[in-house]
């Protein structure tokens, strides 16, 4: 009895602390792994408890809770917890987890800020300079899972960037680009390029509307960059994602039509 009447304890941060402070027997049930799971089941989506903003002198954490659930900013400094480095850009954050590029060293970097572990890789060759663009995504593709609490899944990483900065030169400086990345396969998949050529926004973090991430445009035709990303992602033999198809897209105009412009990248499902 008292195990249900816990589970329906506000998903607030403060709720579970001040409950394990009671006693210890409400500590030590509150504490067992098997009572958290299915208090995070019972809640479903867990509250937002704040933003990550790239700021002069550093990436800072804003709560945006009020007392007591509000969170020090010093709690999810994500720069202390790989190293105090510098030339760090802040690319997106989601799921739980952070997405920063290492300028210098041209690494990405996948922090979770809760747990305070992050992983480096490499991106591939042609996604070099400012113009880089990503998002990190939780890679659960479980029935009923509820991101958030995605410390223990996979994650998935996309990047899109205008091509000609790196050693490639295949791709114009215009033209849209993209890869993502698996960390079950540790591997890139293939880079899909756009047909049209665009120019992204500056602070431009990307947005997840159900499963397709929009980034927008500058450009004069009023455009926008998304992909499309389905739950299961196909794979080739060599355990890269599959082949993926391009199509070029701008917000359409007042009687319907669609111009060109923009990118629209479609990853096949399985």
């Amino acid at each position: 009895m008292l195990c249900e009447i816990l589970l329906r304890l506000p998903p607030q941060p403060s709720s579970l602390l001040r409950a394990s402070a009671v006693c210890e027997h409400w500590r030590g049930l509150i504490t067992e792994p098997r009572f958290l799971r299915r208090f995070r089941a019972h809640q479903g989506k867990p509250p937002l408890l704040g933003v990550f903003e790239a700021r002069s002198h550093g990436i800072n954490f804003r709560s945006i809770l009020d007392p007591p659930d509000r969170i020090p900013p010093e709690r999810f400094d994500v720069q202390r917890q790989i190293g105090r480095r510098t030339g760090i850009r802040l690319l997106g954050c989601r799921h739980g987890r952070v997405l920063l590029l290492d300028l210098k060293r041209h690494k990405l970097i996948v922090c979770d800020p809760i747990t305070s572990e992050h992983q480096c890789f490499t991106p591939p060759p042609v996604f070099r300079g400012l113009s880089i663009y990503g998002a990190v995504l939780c890679a659960a593709a479980d029935q009923g899972h509820v991101h958030g609490s995605c410390h223990s899944s996979s994650f998935k990483v996309v990047l899109i960037s205008l091509g000609g900065d790196g050693d490639e030169d295949e791709y114009n400086n215009t033209t849209p680009i993209a890869c993502v990345y698996l960390l079950e396969t540790g591997v890139w998949g293939n880079i899909i390029a756009a047909a049209d050529q665009c120019e992204l926004a500056d602070s431009n973090p990307g947005i997840l509307v159900g499963n397709v991430l929009y980034w927008s445009s500058k450009s004069v035709s009023n455009t926008t960059i998304f992909i499309q990303d389905p739950p299961a992602i196909f794979r080739g033999g060599d355990g890269r994602a599959g082949s993926s198809r391009c199509h070029s897209h701008s917000r359409g105009s007042g009687d319907g039509s669609t111009g060109s412009g923009g990118g629209a990248f479609r990853l096949p499902q399985s």
